[in-house]
């Protein structure tokens, strides 16, 4: 992907970056269970791997996702490329805290 343009204020940051390639992760499973069929193991080991890493780096660099989920994982195929996507609820600085859910979101109260 490719940076177009940033606009910051005092309290957010928007980027615009190049349309991202892909479908996401739901209507890959959505259509492989409509058929009937499994997504193949190896691809699930690729495509977590590769969730495994970005989320990884994300996290070194200080930025928290909060919304990972299968609609903002987008896969190419073949190539089995993957690309996280919808960064709205992401934060940066220390680890949000958990509040006992497991959606990571914050506690704001």
């Amino acid at each position: 992907n490719r940076l177009l343009g940033s606009i910051t204020g005092p309290r957010y940051v928007h980027i615009a970056l190049s349309c991202a390639p892909g479908v996401e992760l739901h209507k890959v499973c959505a259509a492989r269970d409509e058929a009937g069929e499994a997504l193949p193991a190896a691809d699930v080991r690729c495509l977590f791997a590769q969730l495994a890493a970005a989320l990884d780096w994300l996290h070194a660099c200080g930025v928290y996702h909060r919304d990972v989920k299968p609609q903002n994982v987008l896969v190419e195929f073949p190539s089995r490329t993957l690309t996280l996507v919808d960064f709205n609820c992401a934060g940066v600085g220390a680890p949000p805290r958990r509040n006992g859910g497991s959606s990571g979101a914050r506690d704001d109260g």
